[in-house]
């Protein structure tokens, strides 16, 4: 159970609940946590090599529309001040 996604804590309660030994309780949990803990390593590296192929996909990507926010706010600006100037007509 220890592996599972359940909350330590609801786990602990029911083993003190049910009088489960504690000694074998012990060992029971470290072996689960370190199970968890292994898997979820696991899956932070996966997920680490994954960020990585895609961050440069992404930044490229980023720097486009970075440029094309620049040039909609300096043509939205000139459209305001020529609006202003030469007035709805």
């Amino acid at each position: 159970m220890r592996v599972s996604p359940v909350p330590g804590v609801a786990i602990s309660g029911f083993c003190g609940f049910i009088r489960y030994p504690v000694y074998r309780f012990l060992a029971v949990t470290a072996l689960g946590a370190a199970i968890r803990g292994f898997l979820l390593g696991l899956l932070g590296w996966y997920a680490g090599t994954a960020y990585l192929k895609y961050a440069q996909a992404i930044a490229q990507m980023e720097k486009y529309l970075f440029i094309l926010a620049g040039v909609l706010s300096v043509a939205i600006i000139i459209w305001f001040i020529r609006k202003k100037r030469y007035g709805d007509a």
